[in-house]
């Protein structure tokens, strides 16, 4: 008798046991579900975010707070200044004018610039040939890369830094007199700049 007794007991306890984990495990399942879906309405979708810089509109293609777009320009003349052009233009971010590239939006960039001069016959030698990308503020001018040519490969080769530009600043690249028939093959002559939206600073 009493180990009958001691079986049926065992058996309201397993009983209990398993009910209480599949309350639990649905407990568990709703506050999850719930959250997520708290989550998912509360979510700003890029399109309402503020916008970022001076300008009072987000980029074309709605670059948001850690992204970044990168952009090659080519170099289509040379005359003391090189001229670029966009393979795929964002004017909403960088605008090109004559022969500088103008800010649209407060950002970081990562500044890649190579130039090379053409070996054909006709140009001008290397020789003391300076190449420099230049940022200018209203306030003031700063030399941001700078690079001499080689004599043997006619190239800068690579010049790069991490710079930080505002909305209105621009970025033009100078060459001394000494330097022309800049060879306009993308693979040798190319300004490529990754750009990321610069959050904007409370004020205290």
């Amino acid at each position: 008798m009493p180990q009958r007794t001691q079986n049926f007991l065992i058996h309201i306890l397993l009983l209990w046991t398993t009910l209480i984990s599949i309350i639990q495990i649905a407990i568990i399942i709703f506050l999850f579900t719930a959250g997520q879906k708290g989550l998912d309405s509360s979510a700003v979708e890029p399109s309402q975010m503020p916008s970022v810089g001076t300008v009072n509109s987000l980029p074309s293609n709605k670059l948001v707070l850690g992204e970044g777009k990168m952009l090659t320009f080519k170099a289509t003349k040379a005359e003391g200044q090189i001229k670029w052009t966009a393979n795929r233009p964002d004017d909403a971010l960088i605008l090109e004018r004559d022969k500088h590239l103008m800010m649209m939006v407060d950002g970081y960039l990562f500044l890649n610039l190579q130039v090379t001069l053409s070996a054909k016959a006709g140009c001008t030698g290397s020789n003391n040939c300076n190449v420099s990308l230049v940022k200018i503020q209203p306030e003031k001018t700063e030399v941001v890369l700078q690079g001499l040519i080689n004599k043997e490969t006619l190239s800068t080769g690579i010049l790069s830094k991490v710079e930080e530009l505002g909305a209105g600043e621009k970025l033009v690249v100078n060459m001394t007199s000494l330097c022309d028939c800049v060879d306009d093959n993308l693979s040798k002559t190319h300004l490529d700049i990754i750009f990321m939206l610069r959050p904007q600073m409370s004020v205290k």
